[in-house]
């Protein structure tokens, strides 16, 4: 039996606030939580335990841009086809995946997506947990 991954959690900055929290919903499944109700300077959506935080800024800063097989947001799904199939209708291009990694401690599956404003989104399915 596969153990529980941990809650992901991620701050992006962006121009535009609300058209990223639209996408992120439409794509990626993610809802908007309750929290600061009424600013749309910045926004909190969940997607079952993960959360991202959608602060407006200037620009966006893309962490992936400082190493090689980093994405800017992480989250564990238990199923990648219903994402593949809901990004790709949004018009979001793969960059990595779908691929499988087995090492430890967990055996993967990821698929990494880019938005427009140029994050990297990894969705993941814990494979198999390796005993030690």
């Amino acid at each position: 039996m596969l153990k529980k991954p941990s809650t992901t959690a991620a701050i992006l900055t962006m121009p535009d606030v609300l058209a990223a929290a639209e996408l992120y919903e439409r794509a990626f499944d993610f809802r908007r939580l309750r929290y600061f109700d009424g600013n749309e300077e910045y926004l909190v959506l969940g997607r079952g335990d993960a959360q991202i935080h959608l602060a407006q800024f200037g620009s966006a800063t893309p962490h992936h841009l400082n190493g090689g097989h980093v994405a800017d947001v992480f989250c564990w799904v238990t199923d990648l086809a219903p994402i593949l199939a809901s990004a790709r209708a949004a018009g979001l291009p793969v960059r990595r995946g779908p691929d499988s990694y087995d090492s430890t401690p967990v055996a993967t599956t990821e698929v990494v997506f880019e938005v427009p404003d140029g994050y990297w989104f990894c969705f993941a399915t814990a494979d198999r947990v390796h005993q030690a």
